[in-house]
């Protein structure tokens, strides 16, 4: 899906007046008295805007088209947008990569006057709190799981649908069939046969009755396209590039519009973090009086080790507050190493984006807020937001009808036991999702639509990441610290416990992206 972009401001503005003009031809601009900008609810699609130094505003649904409009001048590398992507691998809403360009929240409205004051701020759509009356009636979920599949196959263009061989797009496609003929999936196929779910999706789509098709991506293949892979990332992360290659396969097969089953993990309750963030409280909260705990938890950390039980001290600091220990538990390094790496902020958050989630979980049970938290930071400003940015650098569309707000109302009504229970196998989704097929199908360690980096990072891919990773000149330009990524870069490749490719490829992605877009501190 093209950009949607726009701008607001003074009519004696040269360059406002030549964008407008021609925006204007291409029936793209908002030429109203005041702009009103609102992004969804579960945030599909980015939505980013900057103030003009002569007054005004502009607008677009990708931070490029913000860049390329050269509106915003002498562009430069926010820090807290930094901070925000190394601690998480992704930038965090309503921080951008680039100083003085925000990004709305999802559910949020901001309403700007001609000259680009803000009139106000408000919130339209939040996560419901938790239901007063609970139900054990399951109808009104099943029909929101229909309705939202259903929707996502209305297009005049040719459809395609992803099964990876899991529960989420297995179900999709699985409810599609009840609506559409002629179904077409696609599942990609790695060279490491741990991570190779091909045989499984094909096994499915047989059962389903599908047009289906694997697509083999080859080490060779992700090496020769990295540089456009990147360059197609609206903003850096460590997780899209899988996206890119799937859509980029689908797209040279002439589909327009694709299906995914982004979301299921986080509104079903199929993510370990909500089993262990309630253990974490737990252990916080009970250790909170036994003397010198900190100190000794240190004795049993190791010093160099970025594993997550060996940021046990930092966990006991939290003293339960359910935020921090969620950020813990996804931070890509300890503390006490991120802060050699960057210029930190707390807990990897901008404070607008704490202020945020601290009043999405208010009032939940510790298994909700992980479900709430998993929604909004790992879907809403990781999967979906990389989706969106990759596809439309494709000129595709990519839906994702699990990740849809009357869903997740309808589960808010349900008890925890009924709705997360046990904890990583889904079953709301398993019953409406999956009815008709044999659950013999889905008996097998759960896999992830993931490439295998580590081995690609050891081997090939390995030699083009260390000229960037060893470049001082270039990361002190963008604001890391070149001798704390030079220690990180070393450990990798000593294999250190704890040091995975999550690591090293973020930093390398976060670097490579800014030289991109010729962005510097």
């Amino acid at each position: 899906m093209p950009a949607i972009a726009g701008i607001i401001g003074r009519s004696d503005d040269a360059a406002v007046s030549r964008m407008r003009e021609a925006m204007n031809q291409r029936g793209e601009v908002d030429v109203t008295p005041t702009l009103t900008l609102e992004r969804d609810p579960l945030g599909h699609r980015p939505l980013y805007f900057a103030r003009l130094v002569n007054g005004g505003v502009v607008y677009a649904t990708e931070l490029r088209a913000i860049l390329a409009s050269e509106l915003v001048s002498n562009p430069k590398i926010d820090p807290v947008g930094l901070a925000s992507a190394v601690w998480n691998g992704f930038v965090m809403s309503p921080a951008t990569m680039v100083r003085g360009v925000e990004s709305v929240l999802p559910g949020q409205r901001i309403t700007f006057d001609a000259s680009g004051k803000e009139l106000s701020r408000q919130f339209v759509w939040s996560m419901p709190r938790p239901a007063a009356q609970k139900t054990t009636d399951e109808s009104e979920l099943r029909d929101a799981l229909h309705d939202s599949v259903k929707r996502s196959l209305a297009t005049n263009e040719r459809l395609g649908l992803f099964l990876s061989g899991g529960i989420d797009s297995s179900s999709i496609v699985n409810i599609a069939s009840k609506y559409a003929s002629g179904i077409e999936t696609y599942c990609m196929a790695m060279e490491e046969t741990s991570l190779d779910e091909s045989e499984a999706a094909a096994a499915i789509a047989n059962a389903i009755g599908t047009k289906h098709r694997t697509i083999r991506l080859s080490e060779r293949d992700f090496v020769d396209r990295l540089d456009d892979a990147i360059e197609s990332l609206d903003q850096p992360t460590f997780d899209a590039l899988n996206q890119y290659h799937m859509c980029r396969a689908l797209r040279g097969e002439g589909i327009q519009t694709a299906v995914g089953g982004i979301g299921g993990d986080a509104i079903f309750g199929g993510d370990k973090t909500l089993r262990q963030l309630p253990k974490l409280r737990r252990l916080a909260r009970w250790s909170r009086n036994i003397p010198f705990r900190v100190p000794l938890a240190c004795i049993f950390a190791p010093k160099h080790s970025q594993q997550k039980w060996a940021k046990l001290p930092d966990v006991l600091k939290t003293n339960g507050d359910l935020l921090s220990l969620y950020q813990l538990t996804y931070a890509l390094f300890r503390p006490d190493f991120y802060e050699q790496l960057v210029d930190g902020i707390r807990d990897g958050l901008p404070d607008p984006t704490r202020a945020w989630l601290t009043g999405e979980i208010a009032g939940h049970e510790a298994v909700e807020t992980a479900a709430i938290l998993e929604t909004r930071c790992f879907v809403g400003e990781r999967l979906l937001r990389d989706a969106d940015s990759v596809s439309a650098s494709l000129s595709m569309e990519l839906r994702s009808p699990l990740s849809d707000a009357k869903i997740i109302a309808a589960i808010n009504r349900l008890p925890v036991a009924q709705k997360f229970m046990p904890v990583g196998i889904k079953p709301l989704l398993r019953r409406h999702g999956l009815a008709g097929l044999d659950p013999k199908l889905f008996d097998r360690p759960k896999s992830g639509f993931v490439l295998p980096f580590d081995r690609w990072i050891r081997r090939n891919l390995g030699t083009v990441m260390n000229s960037v990773m060893r470049d001082e000149p270039a990361l002190s330009a963008i604001g890391l610290k070149p001798k704390a990524v030079a220690t990180l870069w070393d450990d990798y490749q000593r294999g250190v416990p704890g040091i995975y490719w999550t690591r090293v490829w973020a930093i390398y992605v976060i670097t490579r992206w800014c030289q991109c877009y010729g962005l510097r501190v």
